[in-house]
Order: C-alpha cells, then structure tokens, then sequence
C-alpha cells in the first residue's frame, strides 16, 4: 500500500493540534508539521503525538505550504489545517484509496463548525477542497491570505466521501477577529486593481458568511442563537465597510504578527 504524508503548518495552534493529529494516526505513516515559531505549546503537543516537527520563519501561506510538501516523506500528500479533523467516515474512504492505489487528485467536503454547531446551510457545505495530491503535480499558489492549489493539466480529479471537520469559529469575537485581519492585512499588501481583485476573492468570502448567519440562511440552534444573528450584521457591516476602506487601511500601522496561521 502506498504511503501518505499529512502536512500541516502552524503557530500557535495548541488549541487545536492534538485533536487534529490524533486523527490521523493508523492512517499516515508520515506526519510533517512546519511551525512558524509558535510561543505556545504546540511544537512540544505536536512532539507529542508523534508528528515530526520543523520550525520555519512565516513567510507566507503558498512558500510555506510548498516547503512543507517538500519536507514529506511519501511524495502523496494529505494537506491539512490544524483546526481540521478527519471524520471516521473520511478516514475510511483516504484508507480504501490507499488500498485501491492513489491517482489523480481527491476531494473532500469540508463541514465547518460554528459557535458550538455543524453549519450544513448557506453556501457554509459542502465546502469542497482538494487535499490529497501528488507534490509533483501539484502547487499552492498565491500569497498572504486566500492560497489556491494548482493542479497540473490533465490531473483526474476523484470525491472522497465523508467529511473534513472544520473548527474554524468557536465564537463570535474569533470571526470578528479574522474578519479585520484578513482585511486589513489584504489592503496593506494589495495595489489598485490587485486590491480589488484580493478583496473580491478573499475578504468576499467573510461577508457573504456573516449575511448568510444574519439573514437566517444559517439556522443556529443555540441559546441566544437571535442575539448571534444581530451581531452576525454587524461582522458583515464592518467587513463591507472595511472592503471601501483600502486606501485608508493601506495608511494605517499594520497589524501585530498573527498570533494563528491556519487559512479558512
């Protein structure tokens, strides 16, 4: 059977490193982790588990995804984000793959969980991304925030089933939070229409989420879930505002390093 190498880059991911490790033991023999010089624990969790670590300074998502692929030890790679965990099901379809012997490229649907709950509605699901692939038919591309995987020509495509668990937003304030980072850090490093292009292409994406929360087209069964709504609003009243704001974001002190590094 053919070997597999989960690649992973991280900082300051002590909050999610375990969960997403764990999951992939019995399944890569393999496990790279390249962390951007975390000052949390989770080079020593991700030591822990197993995985083999390497510490690099940030440079950007795409480079620092390409090293990482590079330092793999089976060139079939399992690219993943350390707030993403293989659901059993996936784990089952990646194994009879790897049975069957890997071609191509394969997707998966990523099923995001939001303030505490499984989001299935809204353009939230299925949120289909390719994440096993060969390294030599295969290139992250892009920069900063919004990377993009670029498949060599002619490269067959094939579903996995099952899902690619996503917590990507355990609260409100940790949206919010990605919502000013990304956009802010977007007009900073975007000129003309570069600028209009990385906010349509990435900040886009945060609005159209928070709408759909706002508008009910995500129906969140937790308490206060109305609450939730109203500020949802206010997140994609901000993001708007922000995406009219670039000159003046791009004369503004650029943000403090970030603290995490995993892409939605």
């Amino acid at each position: 059977m053919q070997g597999l190498s989960a690649v992973i880059i991280t900082r300051n991911e002590a909050h999610n490193i375990v969960r997403c490790l764990r999951a992939l033991k019995g399944l890569c023999t393999d496990v790279v982790v390249v962390d951007a010089e975390s000052s949390d624990d989770t080079l020593a969790l991700a030591r822990a588990e197993g995985a083999r670590v390497i510490v690099r300074a940030w440079t950007d998502y795409s480079d620092q995804k390409n090293f990482a692929n590079a330092q793999a030890v089976h060139p079939w790679i399992l690219s993943l984000d350390a707030d993403e965990e293989l659901s059993d099901p996936l784990r089952a379809s990646i194994t009879n793959a790897l049975a069957k012997g890997l071609s191509g490229a394969y997707t998966m649907h990523r099923l995001t969980n939001y303030c505490g709950q499984w989001v299935r509605h809204g353009g939230w699901y299925p949120d289909t991304k390719v994440r096993i692939f060969h390294r030599d038919q295969a290139r992250w591309e892009g920069s900063h925030v919004h990377e993009t995987l670029a498949l060599a020509e002619g490269t067959p495509v094939h579903h996995l089933h099952g899902d690619l668990l996503h917590y990507s937003y355990p609260t409100l304030a940790s949206h919010a939070e990605r919502i000013e980072r990304y956009s802010t850090l977007i007009a900073q490093i975007s000129r003309g229409a570069q600028a209009a292009e990385a906010l349509r292409n990435g900040q886009t994406r945060f609005v159209g989420e928070a709408l759909a929360l706002a508008r009910g087209q995500v129906h969140l069964q937790l308490p206060g879930a109305s609450r939730r709504a109203g500020r949802a609003r206010g997140l994609a009243h901000r993001a708007a505002l922000r995406q009219g704001r670039v000159p003046e974001i791009r004369q503004a002190p650029r943000p403090a390093p970030w603290s995490r590094l995993s892409t939605s």
